[in-house]
């Protein structure tokens, strides 16, 4: 009896053992969280590239208006040609369909050079580039600092303007308008920044910088 419920209950291990029923069902089980994970990632990215590029674009071109408002002294105002106005129409057409919220900043810097006259021998100015005046609108403060600031030894000011005249830098009385925009990424899903920290919730910035065209622009009217 005993021998014959040994061989019984070994072959029922064998069965067992050979049986393959269910084997799928534990594999994509145990993938499964691998797959949302790659899903997730994918669906992710590809909102981060396209959200960078909105802000990319959105910040060249709100520079570019900026910089054509022919006058000496640039409104506030929520008119056209104010910068108001490219804040709350310019810069939310350019980010549909992303729509601003309280953390969205435009920062409008104007920045001027400052060098000594090669033609007086007794000027004694300061070679700088300085914060004429700053525009903020959001709670991002500017990379670049506050009106009145020294940009010569700042390293966020780009090295092209870093320079001095003879190499190609900003010249005396030179006017460079300088555009940041900053907004908050939100994923689909709250990710913990440890588990997927490239799509995690952050804040993006961008700049860009051109020179004033037609108008001085050399006050900031508010």
């Amino acid at each position: 009896m005993k021998n014959r419920k040994s061989i019984s209950v070994l072959a029922k291990l064998q069965r067992m053992y050979r049986d393959t029923r269910g084997v799928s069902m534990l594999e994509f089980a145990l993938l499964l969280p691998l797959l949302v994970v790659i899903f997730i990632g994918t669906v992710e990215v590809s909102r981060l590239v396209l959200f960078h590029q909105k802000i990319d674009n959105a910040t060249s071109r709100v520079a570019d208006l900026v910089t054509r408002i022919d006058q000496d002294t640039v409104s506030c105002a929520n008119t056209a040609g104010g910068l108001q106005w490219m804040r709350n129409t310019a810069l939310r057409q350019s980010m549909a369909p992303y729509a601003l919220n309280a953390t969205t900043t435009l920062i409008v810097t104007s920045v001027r050079g400052e060098y000594p006259d090669p033609t007086t021998p007794n000027d004694n100015a300061v070679v700088r580039q300085r914060i004429e005046w700053q525009w903020r609108s959001g709670p991002s403060p500017s990379q670049f600092g506050a009106a009145g600031a020294n940009l010569a030894a700042n390293g966020n000011w780009p090295a092209p303007f870093r320079r001095t005249p003879n190499n190609g830098g900003m010249f005396d009385r030179d006017r460079v308008i300088a555009v940041e925009v900053y907004h908050r990424f939100e994923p689909l899903l709250t990710i913990s920044p440890n588990f997927l920290p490239i799509v995690a919730a952050q804040t993006i910035s961008k700049r860009a910088f051109y020179r004033a065209r037609f108008g001085n622009m050399g006050t900031l009217g508010c």
